[in-house]
């Protein structure tokens, strides 16, 4: 049974959903997506992770139902993450695990170099980071600029219909295709002019500064998924040596990915 709930961090209500019991897992979406789109479409069984674990998904502001925060230096990464770690000071005293999907992935980081109760780090599709993010910084200024300049709600429709997540993988059908689509374009074109913004400002900790917390790391990527380069699954890889990777190549590899996740993490509890 999933409860929802709200928690006002910083001013902010931050909208969490929870399920399960035991260790917990915090869960943080990606950019663009909101817990009710990670309900039909995510990287990750959230069943299978619920059964194992005290899942805690916590929805960004300007997602979903959240509004937004109109100041990007509040949406940034870093920022994020010092509001998750204090949302889950109040939610859970002991120590946590936390990861997420694409920027759900590296707010979690921020989390993890922030509090040492962090015991595992999980990266699923990160986007563009560290050397190779200023050119993603360019497609968000772009985006930002078309937001300002055209009918935002158009250049959100076209965005949307151009997002493809490896189909050959997933097997969607033009329903769910459209429903996902109608889901991301809630917020409106405000709200991601703010997000994308703060993305702008964002980048992953220092690869020092993960090494130096020791937090043991899965990272996972989808083969062919151009929005989450699978170069860059390969750079985590080589600089910050995870426990475990997951390279996924068919649809078959989300129960695979959530499996590890759960062999990892229990070895930590």
């Amino acid at each position: 049974m999933q409860k929802e709930y709200t928690l006002i961090v910083n001013h902010y209500p931050y909208r969490v959903l929870e399920s399960g019991a035991g260790y917990p897992l915090i869960w943080i979406h990606g950019m663009f997506h909101s817990p009710a789109i990670e309900d039909k479409f995510s990287v990750v069984d959230f069943h299978q992770l619920s059964s194992a674990f005290r899942l805690i998904r916590i929805e960004l502001p300007g997602h979903g139902k959240s509004p937004v925060i109109r100041d990007e230096n509040r949406l940034t990464w870093s920022s994020l993450g010092e509001d998750i770690k204090q949302l889950v000071e109040v939610l859970h005293g002991g120590e946590y695990a936390i990861g997420g999907f694409s920027q759900g992935g590296g707010i979690a980081a921020h989390v993890s170099i922030r509090d040492p109760k962090v015991k595992g780090l999980i990266f699923a599709m990160l986007p563009m980071v560290w050397e190779s993010r200023e050119s993603l910084r360019n497609t968000y200024r772009k985006l930002c600029k078309a937001l300002e300049t055209q009918t935002g709600s158009k250049v959100l429709e076209r965005l949307f219909s151009l997002t493809k997540y490896p189909p050959e993988q997933l097997g969607w059908s033009e329903t769910l295709s459209s429903e996902i689509s109608e889901q991301m374009l809630l917020p409106g074109p405000e709200s991601y002019s703010y997000v994308l913004k703060g993305a702008i400002l964002s980048d992953l900790p220092f690869e020092s500064e993960i090494l130096t917390s020791g937090i043991p790391i899965i990272a996972a990527a989808w083969e062919n998924d151009l929005n989450h380069p699978v170069s860059v699954y390969h750079e985590i890889r080589s600089r910050l040596n995870p426990v475990s990777s997951v390279l996924l190549q068919q649809k078959s590899g989300i129960g695979e990915l959530s499996r590890t996740i759960i062999e990892c993490l229990c070895k930590k509890m």
